[in-house]
């Protein structure tokens, strides 16, 4: 997995946050969304938490 996967299902958009989230991916993942949303038919965008034990 990515840092930071997304895809649009229907009108929802899921972000995928992988385990080595610093504050430049974050940026990154910030301004990819921002575009898929922008772009798209989202109206939700949901959050999956990745947690690596």
């Amino acid at each position: 997995m990515n840092v930071v996967d997304y895809e649009v299902r229907g009108e929802n958009l899921v972000v995928k946050l992988g385990k080595e989230l610093d504050h430049h991916n974050a940026l990154k993942a910030e301004e990819d969304v921002d575009k898929a949303v922008m772009s798209g038919n989202v109206k939700n965008v949901g959050q999956l938490l990745i947690h690596h034990i």
